[in-house]
């Protein structure tokens, strides 16, 4: 993530990784309304890894699947879903820099109520229609079927790609 999340801030939880013979699978959950970010603020989420540069993973099985909260009157904690969103890396947009370590996928921006809804890097924010004083209905952004987000170089690629951030100078 990009942003002051996993430094001190008490809306993010980074959950250990699972590995197989054949994969490996981490988990992140979080609540904005336990965050301290303000209405407008925006957050990256991006994906690294330790070992190789990301531009080397194009043509592997890498993806991030997002699962959104469920209402469900009988038992959630058990209960099995599809992801909401599915991203893989072979659909983001490549980098000439055979070297670049991050894979933009999408942004988080915070409105109202500390509530959050994710969108496409590069969007401006269009994210909810008012329908009276403080009551907001959030509109999920529509992702293309091969949206993947962006190889990027530098952090400062990645605050060009997110709303209302401060740019490198």
């Amino acid at each position: 993530m990009y942003g002051d999340v996993l430094t001190g801030n008490n809306f993010s939880w980074v959950h250990p990784i699972i590995k197989t013979d054949k994969t490996q699978i981490q988990a992140y959950t979080f609540d904005f309304s336990k965050s301290n970010f303000s209405e407008n603020d925006a957050v990256g989420f991006y994906v690294t890894s330790p070992n190789v540069q990301i531009n080397s993973r194009l043509s592997d099985e890498v993806w991030v699947d997002v699962y959104l909260p469920k209402v469900d009157k009988d038992d959630p904690e058990n209960s099995v879903y599809k992801p909401d969103y599915t991203f893989s890396i072979s659909n983001a947009q490549t980098s000439i820099n055979e070297g670049a370590p991050y894979w933009h996928v999408f942004n988080f921006y915070v409105f109202s109520g500390h509530n959050a809804i994710i969108q496409p890097i590069g969007q401006g924010i269009i994210n909810s229609i008012s329908v009276g004083p403080g009551l907001y209905i959030p509109l999920q952004p529509g992702f293309a079927s091969d949206y993947g987000g962006a190889i990027v170089t530098q952090e400062c690629q990645m605050r060009d790609n997110i709303p209302n951030t401060q740019p490198c100078n």
